[in-house]
């Protein structure tokens, strides 16, 4: 090589690598999202509610559940399809409601979670919360949604946002039932957060400016704009037999989600719900209740097959999904994990989330020697009590 040849290859540029390309985990998506978020985003993502024993004790549990293989089976070619819900799924998960965030997140977040659900071909659930419109998202997704309610708002908002989203093509509505207050999330505390929305505080601003990444991409785009839902304020009475009433307006699929126990379980049964999920919102509710995948195999064997039974709460990887589906969950649902892939990478990197826990869920299937999510069972999982 001649020192002009030489001298050209200094001077060419250095192709800038895809800062995606080392993230091979949820974790390393959440490592990538650290440094993007203000502090007090990044908490208001991470946190739970109180001391956060119950947020801890999701992942513990979960990694208490291990993986028993049955090798030799013959495996044939995986089959990863499901149907939740009545919905179409490639895999069996769909992306769990997450408030605010998305918006708050990126600019635009909930469409890009959208354009990533539907690119995958899994259903996504948007909250009463999100910052773009149930119209707008629904005009971004070719997959199915799905709307989350909170039943113990004025009945004439509920009533006014299920007739929104029936109208723009919402498939099934997913009744919160675990939070008719706020929970008290003391990293919010701290960091000015009120909820919900949350308000930009001074403090905030500042850790803002310390986040020009952050900051330059609303500048660029959209600010997130936090409008005061009047209909949100309150409590109002909401029981049982209220189901019925939620179920008329709806006229669809109507699953109960915050179930913990096999009273409510039956109970959600009885009053003719048509799903339940088995959460204890990712530790973000009451604190001090069992572990979500704890409860599963009790309240899956109560119902007895006659609804269908989701888990979440605590999901970090495919090898988690398969644990929940092996104690009784027919599909699953994920939230921090593709909020860390959205503040990692935009729509990129809710898209990497989903492909990394599909990817993970595919292997560990191959791996116990199962051919789909329907060959899985409590034979494939053993509990194993720790000190840690």
């Amino acid at each position: 090589m001649t020192f002009r040849e030489f001298a050209s290859l200094l001077a060419r540029p250095t192709p800038r690598r895809d800062p995606l390309s080392r993230c091979h985990s949820i974790d390393d998506l959440r490592e990538r999202a650290k440094p993007f978020l203000p502090r007090g985003l990044f908490d208001f993502v991470e946190g739970g509610s109180g001391d956060e024993t119950t947020l801890r004790r999701n992942r513990r549990a979960l990694r208490e559940f291990e993986l028993v293989p049955q090798v030799l089976r013959k495996p044939s070619r995986l089959d990863t399809r499901t149907e939740i819900f009545g919905c179409a799924s490639s895999l069996p998960f769909a992306l769990g409601p997450t408030g605010v965030a998305p918006g708050l997140i990126r600019s635009g977040g909930e469409l890009s979670v959208a354009r990533a659900a539907s690119a995958a071909g899994i259903p996504y659930t948007v909250s009463p919360f999100a910052l773009e419109t149930l119209e707008r998202i629904a005009s971004a997704a070719t997959a199915p949604l799905w709307f989350q309610l909170y039943p113990f708002w004025d009945r004439g908002w509920c009533c006014e946002l299920i007739g929104r989203a029936r109208a723009a093509g919402y498939r099934a509505l997913l009744l919160t039932v675990d939070s008719p207050v706020w929970t008290g999330r003391l990293r919010d505390l701290r960091n000015g957060f009120s909820n919900p929305p949350p308000r930009i505080r001074p403090r905030m601003l500042a850790d803002c400016v310390r986040h020009p990444s952050w900051s330059w991409q609303f500048i660029r785009g959209n600010a997130p704009r936090l409008p005061q839902r009047e209909g949100a304020s309150g409590s109002a009475a909401f029981g049982w037999d209220d189901l019925a009433w939620v179920k008329d307006a709806w006229g669809g699929p109507v699953i109960v989600k915050g179930i913990l126990s096999t009273a409510d379980a039956c109970e959600a049964v009885a009053a003719g719900a048509q799903g339940i999920v088995v959460s204890n919102h990712g530790g973000r509710g009451l604190n001090g209740v069992p572990a979500a995948i704890d409860v599963l195999p009790e309240v899956a064997a109560a119902v007895g097959g006659q609804i269908e039974v989701v888990f979440d709460s605590g999901i970090r990887s495919g090898a988690d999904i398969v644990r929940a589906l092996c104690s009784g969950a027919h599909a699953c649902l994920v939230a921090r994990a593709y909020l860390y892939g959205l503040a990692a990478g935009g729509q990129r990197g809710v898209e990497l989330a989903i492909r990394l826990l599909a990817d993970d869920f595919k292997r560990t299937l191959t791996l116990l020697g199962a051919q789909s999510s329907r060959d899985l069972d409590r034979t494939f999982v053993r509990r194993r009590y720790s000190k840690v």
